[in-house]
């Protein structure tokens, strides 16, 4: 038997695909295919029929429909009232129907996620198989140590969905106040495993540029090349799916208000701001994964809190930044600096000439928060001091106005507290 057909015959890496044929989302709901992977626990059937989004929402159109046919008969109304009347019967129920399309499309694309997030496990799978050099292909020897960051904590966010937020997520489609309640629970957790793949997809995107023949033989394993499966688009679809949650609330957003449900687009709304705020989060983190020259771990900085392009100028005789002053004749110079949880990273920042180019960020020094203290310098000034107790080097930070100066001051003084809050508790827990 060949390496090949040995890898078909003994892999555990087949999978089975399951389609429902059904149009409406009741039955799509209480049908929803589960990805089953041979040696994976099997996702189980969700079983709401009585409590499906379709119901839901069909009942609401009976109702309006019933409730705008009562207020005509009430008052006795004329031909011409009543057509007008049953105009907006029908976009009312032209409203509901989008409203069920999109809640249709919301449970579709979290459940082709889920089966990208498999393939790409499976693909993780199969990588590390050709690790021993008897596999059908023969992995670089120094990619042995850095396959993984190809491949980020993509298992982490599998598990994530599999082991409950998808099911969670359509189960709630049908009643926007358990889809509020949903992703207001797991709104961080989302946030902390996208930002963290997020922060690493430029690391992930080098070591796939430099060994793309490796990968690109992986493609033509049988296993994968019968699935069209193609390694660099299915790395990109955990960055490109939390973009598509604010798409599709504001699309629900836009017919519930049709609808004349304003509660529902009240709730659609909350869920819309968490989505939106998840996702400027994890884009941010992708930037600051671009950041040159470092030498720690970024990952491991926490969550970034906030970030911007600002003029920094350090103050004292003795200069950290002494190339950065010499081509800036008043010791200022451009900087985007990235706030952590755990410290404050100033760059030496470029914008992107053309559009298809990107920002360059350059890093020239970190501040712990655990070391740093930090100091309006005054009602007339944009500026802020921040201080480095342990080093003693001083910064000041230029905004291009007052309300960006208070926006850092806030959140910077927000974080401190909180972490003296935590050493409090650490040091004297009985106190609490």
């Amino acid at each position: 038997m060949s390496s090949r057909a040995s890898y078909e015959s003994n892999t555990s890496l087949t999978r089975t695909h399951r389609r429902p044929n059904v149009d409406s989302l009741g039955e799509e709901i209480e049908r929803i295919s589960s990805v089953e992977v041979e040696g994976v626990e099997r996702i189980e059937e969700v079983d709401r029929s009585r409590h499906s989004a379709y119901h839901i929402l069909r009942k609401n159109v009976r109702r309006a429909t019933s409730t705008i046919r009562s207020m005509v008969s009430d008052r006795g109304s004329t031909d011409d009232d009543l057509e007008l009347t049953e105009e907006e019967v029908r976009k009312r129920q032209e409203a509901f129907e989008a409203m069920s399309r999109k809640l249709n499309e919301f449970m579709d694309l979290e459940k082709k996620h889920l089966e990208h997030l498999e393939k790409i496990v499976e693909f993780l799978s199969a990588v590390e198989l050709a690790k021993d050099d008897k596999f059908i292909v023969t992995m670089p020897k120094d990619l042995k140590t850095r396959y993984k960051i190809v491949f980020g904590n993509i298992i982490s966010i599998r598990d994530f969905h599999k082991n409950g937020f998808t099911q969670s997520l359509v189960s709630a489609l049908g009643n926007p106040v358990e889809l509020t309640h949903l992703f207001k629970k797991r709104q961080q957790r989302i946030k902390e495993l996208y930002s963290k793949y997020y922060i690493n997809k430029p690391r992930s995107d080098y070591v796939l540029n430099e060994f793309s023949d490796f990968f690109q033989e992986m493609e033509q394993v049988q296993q994968f090349e019968s699935i069209g499966f193609r390694y660099d688009s299915e790395l990109t679809v955990p960055v490109q799916h939390l973009q598509r949650y604010p798409i599709l609330l504001e699309g629900l957003i836009s017919s519930s208000k049709q609808a004349g449900e304003l509660e529902y687009m009240e709730y659609f709304t909350q869920v819309y701001k968490i989505c939106h705020d998840i996702s400027i989060t994890a884009n941010s983190m992708m930037e600051a994964g671009r950041i040159q020259n470092l030498e720690f771990d970024i990952t491991s900085q926490g969550t970034l809190v906030h970030r911007g392009t600002v003029r920094c100028k350090e103050n004292g005789k003795k200069k950290t930044f002494p190339e950065i002053f010499k081509k800036n004749k008043d010791s200022s110079f451009d900087a985007h600096v990235f706030f952590f949880d755990q410290c404050i990273i100033i760059t030496e920042f470029t914008p992107r000439k053309v559009s298809t180019s990107e920002d360059e960020y350059k890093f020239l020094r970190r501040f712990n928060t655990n070391h740093l203290t930090v100091k309006d310098e005054g009602k007339s000034k944009k500026s802020f001091e921040i201080y480095d107790t342990d080093d003693r080097v001083s910064l000041s930070v230029i905004c291009t106005d007052d309300e960006e100066k208070m926006i850092w001051l806030q959140k910077i003084n927000e974080t401190l507290k909180s972490l003296e809050r935590i050493g409090d508790t650490l040091t004297n827990p009985g106190a609490f």
